[in-house]
């Protein structure tokens, strides 16, 4: 992948699989304007204006730390709740009642750590 003028390319060229996809053609444009900037809307506009015979969709490729911060944690907690889970299933046979104490378990535990 190359990087000239805000525009960003991949090796290969137009021609390639990763540009075109049936009737698809992707361009990435890159710009250091923050996503609702005027600057960033003036893009938008220019290109809806100058390019209003394509069907155009953007994306704002910017992650923020939020986020990932939510995704892993709520990844932490599916883990801990499951290992809780396995934890009660073993002293009750009844599925949802080891769910509910792998809930309130959890829970607790996660408070007294804090």
């Amino acid at each position: 992948m190359k990087c000239g003028n805000n525009l960003i390319y991949r090796e290969g060229g137009a021609g390639t699989e990763d540009y075109n996809k049936d009737n698809h053609t992707l361009y990435i444009l890159n710009t250091s304007y923050d996503y609702g900037s005027d600057e960033e809307i003036s893009i938008e506009t220019a290109l809806d204006e100058n390019f209003n015979q394509y069907d155009m969709i953007y994306r704002n490729g910017n992650t923020s730390i939020a986020a990932i911060l939510q995704l892993v944690l709520s990844m932490d907690y599916s883990i801990i709740l499951m290992n809780r889970y396995r934890q009660e299933k073993q002293l009750t046979d009844v599925k949802e009642d080891a769910m509910k104490k792998a809930f309130i378990n959890m829970y607790i535990n996660a408070n007294m750590m804090i």
